[in-house]
């Protein structure tokens, strides 16, 4: 009687750990509306997709990241200390996403939402040039970690890339792009990487191209 008294004192001390312990939530590029589209030294980049009243599992974000709406969107988010807000965002909207964060996203909106996130995992080295300044379109977001800018090319239009640091290329409708010596065939959301070694993208396809640019800032020496 002893050891059996024992042995339900002990499977009741494991439950109680079990319900004091701190709540986990999945890594976001594992989380099952997450699919991850490409990772290198750099980045890491994932698409969000959500059908109208979906909602994503509770997951969380540890690394800094460029956010790219690709769609329209209204979205509920609810995080991890139970505060809870809603936005609306509009197609071609660049935001930064501070980390870590803990959260839960949920479609509200009547169409269906995508949403880009290119996490920053390192920053190259500087080399002289402390901006990226890859291309001399509308700057639509700076800061320490990235740059993000959006380039319109017309028919057979191209833009030099500084190459002073690596980029990802995101397109924001279908088209045709030669960057470097390769020509990718693009739909919305597909991502180009482009090392130092690409200096130029041109639009190879028949009609304009709309680009944005994703930069992590080189990294300073403090």
């Amino acid at each position: 009687m002893d050891l059996i008294l024992r042995i339900l004192l002990f499977c009741n001390l494991l439950f109680l750990i079990g319900c004091s312990s701190t709540r986990t939530s999945l890594p976001g590029h594992i989380e099952p509306h997450h699919h991850l589209r490409f990772q290198n030294g750099y980045v890491r980049v994932m698409e969000t997709r959500l059908e109208p009243g979906q909602e994503t599992h509770e997951h969380s974000h540890p690394l800094e990241a460029a956010v790219i709406f690709l769609t329209d969107g209204q979205f509920r988010i609810r995080h991890d200390d139970g505060t809870t807000e809603e936005s609306t965002c509009t197609r071609g909207t660049v935001g930064f996403g501070a980390a870590p964060t803990v959260h839960r996203t949920k479609n509200i909106g009547q169409e269906i939402a995508r949403v880009l996130v290119v996490e920053i995992f390192s920053q190259p080295p500087a080399s002289g040039n402390e901006s990226a300044n890859h291309s001399t379109g509308e700057l639509l977001l700076e800061n320490d970690r990235v740059q993000v800018s959006s380039e319109r090319l017309s028919k057979d239009a191209a833009v030099t890339l500084s190459g002073v640091t690596p980029s990802v290329v995101v397109a924001m409708n279908q088209g045709r792009l030669l960057a470097g010596t390769k020509v990718e065939t693009l739909n919305l959301g597909n991502s180009v990487w482009c090392d130092t070694n690409i200096k130029n993208l041109r639009n190879a396809g028949r009609n304009a191209l709309d680009l944005i640019i994703v930069t992590p800032m080189p990294r300073l020496n403090r």
